[in-house]
């Protein structure tokens, strides 16, 4: 039996959550949110103990339980994360996380381009092109359209599908199918922090995975080149 990326387990003081390795403090909370979301009742106002990860640090875990007590009332002992003093990321929110995580990856595309997360939009400066934010992984015959771009703070599984006009960006996996540049636009790009869909599609290009694709575990863009789909490296690009 796979074992699951985020479990949340029981002892005689309280709560603790376990994350699997490898996941991103975005997609670690979308993952708990999921979790949480399933037994709301059972677990609003209970009391965390600490959490274990092998790759988020102190400071993540800091901001999951910040998010977790706004959202769900959840107590947490915070004499658990030791995070240091000279950590400039020590306040970051998890909106201002995500914000920065947007923005590194729109600025290696596009320029010009601001993020207001309040307003839940990114205005294209060029395009004036709004963004649909989806705060939760979308299963198996979620189907989300939006006329401008879409950030998925979560996964798209397999049977899920996101259309965009604009771009499309994954803070997670990709295992669906995606449609940017809908409307014919072939400068649009496909991000994910890691790529495996079913299908994708840029403007009129379609791409279909094949049997033997291999997860790379590292954020990847999909674009046009030569009116053929391409994928690159994400970090290549900046």
């Amino acid at each position: 039996m796979q074992r699951e990326k985020v479990e949340i387990k029981g002892s005689k003081d309280g709560f603790y959550a376990v994350f699997e390795p490898g996941l991103t403090l975005v997609h670690a909370i979308s993952l708990l949110q999921e979790k949480l979301q399933q037994d709301h009742d059972f677990f609003e106002n209970s009391y965390f103990t600490h959490l274990t990860s092998d790759t988020l640090s102190e400071n993540d875990k800091l901001i999951i339980a910040r998010f977790m007590e706004e959202h769900y009332g959840i107590r947490f002992d915070k004499s658990t994360f030791h995070t240091e003093e000279d950590n400039t990321k020590k306040d970051e929110t998890l909106e201002e996380e995500i914000n920065r995580r947007v923005q590194e990856i729109l600025k290696t595309q596009t320029k010009n381009t601001t993020f207001n997360l309040n307003k839940n939009a990114i205005v294209d400066d060029k395009n004036q092109m709004k963004t649909f934010f989806v705060y939760e992984t979308l299963r198996s015959g979620g189907d989300i359209q939006f006329d401008g771009h879409v950030v998925v703070i979560g996964d798209v599984n397999p049977g899920g599908r996101v259309t965009a006009s604009g771009n499309i960006i994954i803070l997670g996996y990709l295992r669906g199918i995606a449609h940017a540049g809908a409307k014919g636009d072939k400068n649009c790009f496909v991000v994910a922090e890691r790529l495996a869909p079913i299908q994708l599609r840029i403007a009129n290009a379609i791409a279909i995975a094949s049997e033997n694709n291999k997860l790379i575990e590292e954020p990847l863009i999909a674009k046009i080149l030569n009116d053929t789909i391409v994928i690159e490296s994400v970090l290549s690009h900046r």
